[in-house]
């Protein structure tokens, strides 16, 4: 395996080992533990981000007493490892120019290319940071302390502490094995930490708070924008709790028209959890998105549209929920209500680009 990396066009200069756009706790703690092993091969790597990393990596970083990475503003000429995406709609400024050494990633093919040997690893599991344990351990190089806490940190974050649907057993041998590097022992306190940061949206603008889980995708020439966002939690003994939890997604569902206009966006979807009605909330924004949305959400099977009925429910919801759970759907005015939560990566998008695909051939 050495030798295939000795293969890649390293250059003289650093490599940048850079993970997605909003960068959270996976794809933060993935590129630094990356470049460490890069560097114990022997290569030039230095670990960056793509913009200010969210409230949880923030906390993960201190915690451990981790420095944040520096941002890396334009990766024209420079060469990069990307972690944690394979779409250039994710990716760093200036991706396209850049030379591209490896890409390392546990989503589907997105639409990075590049003319020169590389390596692509792309796993159906968790985690990126579970490839990256599972990379050590192929080469043979021991794990520090410091990086295991940030491997499993970037595994639970992404697993929702092991309740999605992408968890694997491999996820959780990988999680085992480093718990016992790191002296961690209650990983579900630590989780608890993680989720009150994740949800601490103090100092921040609802755009901020909008943005701080949005990915981006292009579909063909299509490019659309999916939000990821939970409900802060409120104290249950306060009155009017729901119109204060709706008034939250009211306020999202605002900021969205003006930061598709910034980001020159065709359509903007929000996927917002409520974890204490195991609810999700699905915003829509742009022109005919409502038609996009019912293709997508609400046509039952035989009409024109994905009926989510006819998906099997396992690769709708996540893991949380024992035994036979089904899938309800309610209309909740210019949102759709779905119990129990459902999932970005296997759920929503699918379904959105699906939508997507059908209304491009109506006009071909």
């Amino acid at each position: 395996m050495r030798r295939i990396f000795e293969k890649l066009n390293w250059g003289k200069g650093v490599t940048y080992v850079i993970g997605h756009t909003a960068p959270d706790t996976d794809t933060v703690c993935s590129a630094i533990t990356y470049a460490n092993l890069m560097r114990e091969l022997g290569y030039n790597c230095k670990a960056a981000v793509a913009g200010k990393p969210n409230k949880e990596t923030q906390y993960i970083l201190e915690r451990f007493k981790v420095e944040a990475p520096q941002t890396l503003e334009d990766a024209t000429g420079c060469r990069v490892i990307l972690m944690d995406h394979s779409e250039y709609a994710q990716a760093v400024h200036g991706a396209p120019q850049a030379r591209i050494l490896q890409v390392i990633d546990h989503h589907g093919i997105g639409n990075i290319t590049e003319s020169h040997s590389v390596i692509y690893r792309s796993l159906p599991i968790g985690a990126t940071c579970t490839i990256v344990y599972q990379c050590y351990k192929e080469f043979g190089v021991g794990i520090s302390k410091e990086s295991a806490s940030l491997l499993i940190a970037g595994i639970l974050s992404d697993t929702n502490c092991f309740t999605k649907a992408s968890t694997t057993f491999i996820d959780l041998d990988a999680v085992s094995e480093l718990s016992e590097i790191a002296g961690l022992e209650d990983l579900h306190e630590l989780y608890k930490e993680m989720e009150r940061a994740t949800t601490d949206y103090s100092g921040m603008s609802d755009g901020e708070i909008f943005l701080n889980n949005m990915k981006n995708y292009s579909i063909g020439e299509i490019r659309i924008a999916i939000g990821s966002i939970d409900v802060p939690e409120m104290n249950d003994a306060e009155p009017g709790l729901d119109e204060k939890e709706m008034e939250f997604i009211d306020r999202m569902h605002a900021v969205m028209p003006q930061i598709m206009k910034e980001l020159n966006l065709d359509f903007i979807f929000a996927k917002i959890d409520n974890h204490r009605e195991n609810a999700t909330y699905i915003l829509h924004y742009g022109k005919e998105s409502d038609e996009i949305v019912k293709r997508a959400f609400i046509a039952s099977a035989g009409e024109d549209g994905v009926s989510a009925a006819e998906i099997p429910v396992e690769e709708a919801i996540d893991k949380a929920h024992e035994g036979e759970v089904h899938l309800e759907r309610k209309i909740c005015g210019e949102y759709i209500k779905f119990t129990p939560t459902v999932n970005r990566k296997f759920f929503v998008l699918p379904r959105i680009t699906e939508a997507i695909k059908q209304k491009m051939a109506n006009f071909a």
